[in-house]
């Protein structure tokens, strides 16, 4: 049961896996900007990143192992027309997404969860090319782990 245990199994027959890469950051503060999104904290309640794989100072994740990753996100926009979305595995945009309120008088959040094939140093992480958002911190995160 040590915290560098690989695999553990309890005696009622549950597993954890402590080591498994994962992560839940959000927004510290409100701001807009075009962008890598920064979701940069991972200290308060709720966030965590265990392993260490994502970095609050380039607000990326680097899998550490070749496998099959989960990631998810939302970005939450109060007063944006218009809220464009990108997942990028190292340079390339591999999805996306876009929220149309029509307004610019509405509070909108979209997301755009991923599943993943990653090789031990690709870095993923979630932009905007959307200068009008303004995210809220109680709202916009950015989460994944590995799956397998």
């Amino acid at each position: 049961g040590s915290t560098t245990d690989g695999l553990v199994v309890d005696s009622s027959g549950r597993v954890q896996l402590p080591q498994t890469p994962a992560f839940f950051a959000r927004a510290a503060t409100l701001y807009s900007q075009t962008g890598i999104i920064k979701y940069n904290d991972v200290t308060n309640t709720g966030c965590f990143n265990q392993g260490g794989h994502y970095s609050t100072s380039t607000y990326k994740f680097t899998a550490p192992v070749d496998g099959i990753y989960s990631f998810s996100n939302q970005v939450y926009s109060e007063g944006a027309t218009l809220i464009q979305l990108f997942f990028y595995i190292n340079t390339d945009v591999v999805a996306g997404s876009q929220e149309n309120a029509g307004t610019d008088d509405n509070y909108e959040g979209i997301s755009l969860p991923v599943t993943v094939q990653l090789s031990a140093s690709d870095t993923v992480y979630y932009s905007t090319s959307t200068t009008t958002h303004h995210t809220n911190s109680g709202y916009s995160f950015f989460c994944g782990h590995l799956v397998g």
